[in-house]
Formats: C-alpha cells, sequence, structure tokens
C-alpha cells in the first residue's frame, strides 16, 4: 500500500500544480501540505477533501487516497479490522433480506462409484468442490444421523460451496433428522494484519451468515494457537471433513485431496477432532426463541461496562420506564411477569452506566412515531406503543442527546445501510449479539463472546460516532427536534 504522502505528491505532480498554488488555492498551509507529503504532519478530512476537489481527482483516486489516508490516521490494523466489520454488517443485511429456500430433497444421490472405494485422489478445485458436494448431499439425505465434521482453513467461502444452504421442506421427508455439522476454528490471540486479512474477523464475516442460511445444526469452536496459517499451508494435507464413514483431507490451496474409507483413518481423524473439540470453545450460542433470548440475558450480573447498540429504529429501552414496559407487552405473551422483570432491570441498567451508544436510522424513527412498532423485539412479541408512549420516548432520547448522557447517533444513509430486522448490542464484558427477526415469530439470536471479536465490535461502534457514517450531533438534534415538531401537531 503506498503512503499517503507519496500517492498525494504523484497527484500533484501529475496534475501540474505547484504546493504554492494549492495552498493558495485552497486556504491549507504550506508548509503543513510539505510535512504531509513528507509524512511528518496529518492532514485533517475537510482539507484531504479540499484538496481533492481542487485536483479534481476521479472516483477510483478519491477512493484510494481516502483509503490511504485513513490506514495513516488510525493504523493499518485499526483500519482493516473496521472495515472488516462493516463488510459484516453488510453481510448480515444480505443474509437478512434473502429468504431461505425451501426445496424437495433428491429422493436419491448419484454419487460417482470412485468415492465409494477405500482410496480415492481428487485433483483440482472444481472437482473437489463438485465431488464433495455430492457426498456430503448423500450424507445429509442418505444417512441416518447425519454428522460433519470440520476443520479447514480459511476459505471460509468453500463452505458455500460444498454443503447446502437451504433448508429442506417437511414435506419431502427424506430427511431422517436435522443434520449436525461441528467445525473447529484456529485462532490467533492477538488479530494480526496478514497484508489486508485481519484472520479472525474474516472467519467471522463467512461464518456469520452461513449459520443463517445453513439447514443444520451448526456449531463453531475455536482454539487458539500460535501455528500461524503459513505452518499450515506447508502441511501436504493440513485440513479435513469427517462424514459418518469417510475422511476426505485437504490440501491448504484445496487443490488436491484423498479421500478413505479405511476404518483406521476414520477412527484417528474422529479421536483427533474430539480432543481438540474438548479443548474449544463454541465462538457463536445460537437462540431462536425470544423467550431464550431474555433467559439467556437473565443470567449475566449488572456490568457497569459502556453498553453499544446498532439498531434499525431507536432502542426503546434506553428511554422507557415501567408504565411503558407494561403497555408494550401483551398480556398472553408467555411469561410476561418474567420478561416484564427482565426489561425493567435491563432498562434500570442501561439509564445507569456511563454513556451508553445508540446508533438507529431516521427512516427506522420515522416507522416509530408513525405506527408505535418497536424493531427491539420481533414484531408480534410486543404492542404498537401508543402516540402517547411514542413521544415521551423522542423527547427523552433528544434530552439524553442534548445533555450527553447517552450517545445518541442517526446514521447517515449514505454511509452504510442497515435492514429493519436486524439489532446489534455489544460491551466488553457481555460479549457481542446479533438479533435477527425473519417474521412475527421467528428470530435468530447469535451470540459471541471471544475477545478480539468484541473488542472489534465496541471499538467500531464507537468509531462511528466521529465518522461519515452518522450525523453531525447538529444534524441529529435537528431530526429529533423536526419529529417531535412534526408528530407534535
Amino acid at each position: 500500500m503506498i503512503a499517503f504522502g507519496e500517492l498525494l505528491k504523484s497527484y500533484i505532480t501529475e496534475s501540474g500544480y505547484t504546493v504554492y498554488r494549492l495552498s493558495k488555492q485552497t486556504g491549507i498551509e504550506r508548509t503543513g501540505i510539505h510535512r504531509a507529503l513528507s509524512g511528518q504532519r496529518i492532514l485533517s478530512e475537510d482539507a484531504v477533501y479540499k484538496l481533492m476537489d481542487f485536483l479534481q481527482l476521479e472516483s477510483l483516486e478519491r477512493d484510494k487516497l481516502m483509503e490511504a489516508y485513513e490506514i495513516e490516521r488510525m493504523g493499518a490494523q485499526t483500519y482493516y479490522q473496521r472495515k472488516i466489520i462493516r463488510s459484516i454488517i453488510e453481510a448480515l443485511t444480505l443474509a437478512c433480506e434473502t429468504p431461505a429456500l425451501e426445496i424437495n430433497t433428491p429422493k436419491r444421490i448419484e454419487v460417482p462409484e470412485n468415492l465409494f472405494t477405500n482410496h480415492t485422489f481428487l485433483h483440482g478445485k472444481y472437482q473437489i468442490i463438485s465431488q464433495l458436494g455430492l457426498l456430503i448431499e448423500h450424507e445429509l439425505y442418505q444417512v441416518d444421523s447425519p454428522y460433519i465434521g470440520l476443520f479447514i482453513g480459511h476459505d471460509q467461502g468453500f463452505l458455500n460451496r460444498i454443503i447446502p444452504t437451504y433448508h429442506p421442506t417437511k414435506k419431502s421427508g427424506s430427511l431422517s433428522s436435522l443434520p449436525v455439522i461441528e467445525q473447529l476454528i484456529p485462532f490467533s490471540r492477538q488479530m494480526v494484519p496478514d497484508d489486508t486479512d485481519i484472520l479472525n474477523l474474516e472467519l467471522l464475516r463467512t461464518i456469520l451468515p452461513f449459520s443463517l442460511t445453513v439447514g443444520a445444526k451448526y456449531h463453531i469452536y475455536y482454539y487458539y494457537t500460535s501455528c500461524s496459517y503459513e505452518f499450515f499451508d506447508n502441511l501436504i494435507f493440513p485440513y479435513y471433513i469427517i462424514l459418518k464413514d469417510c475422511v476426505v483431507l485437504l490440501s491448504a490451496d484445496l487443490q488436491h485431496a484423498f479421500l478413505c474409507r479405511s476404518e483406521e483413518y476414520i477412527d484417528f481423524y474422529k479421536k483427533q477432532f474430539s480432543e481438540i473439540l474438548k479443548q474449544s470453545k463454541r465462538l457463536v450460542k445460537e437462540f431462536t426463541e425470544t423467550i431464550n433470548i431474555i433467559e439467556h440475558f437473565t443470567g449475566f450480573p449488572p456490568l457497569a461496562d459502556r453498553q453499544y447498540f446498532i439498531e434499525y429504529g431507536p432502542c426503546i429501552l434506553s428511554s422507557a420506564d415501567s408504565s411503558i414496559l407494561d403497555h408494550m407487552l401483551p398480556a398472553d405473551v408467555p411469561d410476561r411477569d418474567f420478561v416484564l422483570k427482565y426489561m425493567e432491570k435491563d432498562v434500570t441498567h442501561l439509564q445507569s452506566v456511563d454513556q451508553p451508544y445508540f446508533i438507529f436510522t431516521q427512516e427506522g424513527l420515522e416507522l416509530f412515531m408513525e405506527t408505535g412498532v418497536i424493531t427491539d423485539f420481533p414484531e408480534g412479541f410486543t404492542l404498537p406503543l401508543s402516540p402517547e408512549d411514542r413521544m415521551k420516548i423522542l423527547k427523552r432520547l433528544y434530552q439524553s442527546c442534548v445533555e450527553e448522557t447517552q450517545v445518541i447517533e442517526i446514521m447517515n444513509p449514505e454511509g452504510i445501510a442497515f435492514p429493519g430486522n436486524l439489532s446489534i448490542r455489544a460491551s466488553d464484558c457481555y460479549g457481542v449479539g446479533f438479533f435477527l427477526y425473519h417474521d412475527k415469530k421467528s428470530s435468530h439470536y447469535l451470540y459471541l463472546t471471544e475477545h478480539t471479536l468484541t473488542e472489534a465490535f465496541t471499538d467500531f461502534i464507537s468509531s462511528i460516532a466521529d465518522s461519515s457514517l452518522v450525523y453531525p450531533k447538529k444534524t441529529t438534534l435537528e431530526i429529533l427536534e423536526n419529529t417531535i415538531k412534526k408528530y407534535s401537531q
């Protein structure tokens, strides 16, 4: 990656302008530009935009220069870490908006005869992917109690191509039981950039959307290793996939594979997999019932660490009181007293911690004020709030923003898209939770506690407040004030 100063210098040289003229036309001090070109000073973002405008840079040139500027301003690791977090949110957005396909599973999977021999070599990524896909479909639909054990490298896109990401229909009746997929992932204790990759986050970028779409009990386990991926790459067959009656060994580049049906080989790899599994931890815990999500959170003691929220609509719990909570819960909701007690406890906690972050969309704010629908929970789990309760929430949000007791930010729609059925909650102590609501009754809650991932998400959300991804505080206050006027009439 070319340093910001070097890249800017090349653009200035191509333009034919002198630093003196740039300074005179843009109002930026000449010494400041010279020091920026030599890497001795970091210009303000406003100054960089002025220079780009005056130099009339093309779109790709502007993107390249801004990337170099951000890397110099915040450091390469932080820049790439935040970039990957943003891409994870975008990937989850696509997963939320793409409905799961339901298909009738085939009565018989045609598997080439050579895959049933005791030993078979496969060469070429295309052949490996296609034949592994057939083997796995055979395992899923024609083997009782199907099971898949995965120990594969950081090419997680490989999973999407060999494991079906659809949910079989109940009508087909050919899936005897929901398959179990267990995956082992080696993690680095500290996220060290490998060129532009930060491996722990890169793995998560595919794992989270995949866990939402795969039609199986998908359990991911991680363990820490001091070995780099270069170490695994130097082994002949460092990775493997375990099926019920065979094991497939894979080269690091996925260009070569060895399929073996020897009981001795299968037992050896199953034992090795089991031993590592005992020393590993669940990376993603998954819940599909709202009441189970609430039960999960009640197990945590109230902690004083800062809370971070990114949601489509405003977080109601940040500004609610006991009467509003009572109004929003239906009389027939399961375990109503338990749920209400949890909500009251969470409200008290959120309103007592130091400056929690609440980031939401203007579109979600308008939807809430127009309909009273609460996006903190699946539609149908709570009742729409009355106009009076909505106005109470809105005025409290505005007051919290003015007094800065909470960090209230509204997303810039040109900066990042955020779906209406996704909420993210993070804290250094609790971990990171992803709430995904598919319809009125269906929901997913994915929960992470691994410390490098938790730190990355809390860093990303806290950094949003000073970025172009959200409106400035002045604009946020204007939006809240105008919304109050609009719905007070």
